[in-house]
């Protein structure tokens, strides 16, 4: 694309609900294996957007903090696991409804 406007980028198990976000807001997707080296070709890719949404099942934020120091010229929204014990039990799934990482809650903070 030639500066389209939203580009999710995810990887990992999470990966499927920023798919959800993406199909229901009819953004590009793309699905990363590794954090470290970033693929080149994803840096090529980011580089043609205006909005980069990253949903991340980590804590920190490492794949939007990476992008956010590469100069891309898009604004990026993370959506990622807060930097702190939960102090809650429950499923996976409970967990990241907890943290916001819904597809839901995240469509909802866009």
């Amino acid at each position: 694309p030639a500066c389209a406007e939203t580009l999710v980028i995810s990887y990992g198990p999470i990966t499927l609900e920023a798919l959800r976000v993406a199909e229901f807001r009819g953004f590009d997707m793309i699905n990363i294996a590794k954090l470290r080296p970033l693929p080149r070709r994803l840096i090529d890719v980011a580089r043609q957007y205006e909005h980069i949404v990253v949903v991340e099942e980590a804590a920190g934020a490492p794949l939007a903090r990476q992008l956010g120091m590469m100069e891309l010229g898009a604004r990026i929204e993370s959506f990622a696991l807060p930097d702190e014990f939960p102090h809650i039990y429950g499923t996976r799934d409970e967990l990241l409804a907890r943290a916001g990482l819904t597809a839901e809650a995240i469509l909802a903070r866009l």
